[in-house]
């Protein structure tokens, strides 16, 4: 059963596989300040609103 939580986050894998890159690039963005930072599900469970990357890939990575 998919929960209304679960359609409004996204795990790194999702992230992952949307932007086509891999984790220590992303990670590496995170870093420089150039991609948004996620935040905490759980003690070892990051995610990020599914509308941050949706805004982030309209003005930054859309072309």
């Amino acid at each position: 059963m998919t929960t209304n939580i679960q359609k409004q986050v996204m795990n790194l894998n999702d992230v992952l596989a949307i932007l086509g890159i891999s984790k220590s690039t992303l990670y590496r963005l995170i870093d420089a300040g150039s991609f948004p930072k996620p935040f905490k599900l759980g003690v070892r469970l990051n995610a990020w609103r599914v509308e941050t990357i949706e805004t982030w890939l309209i003005t930054k990575g859309g072309n």
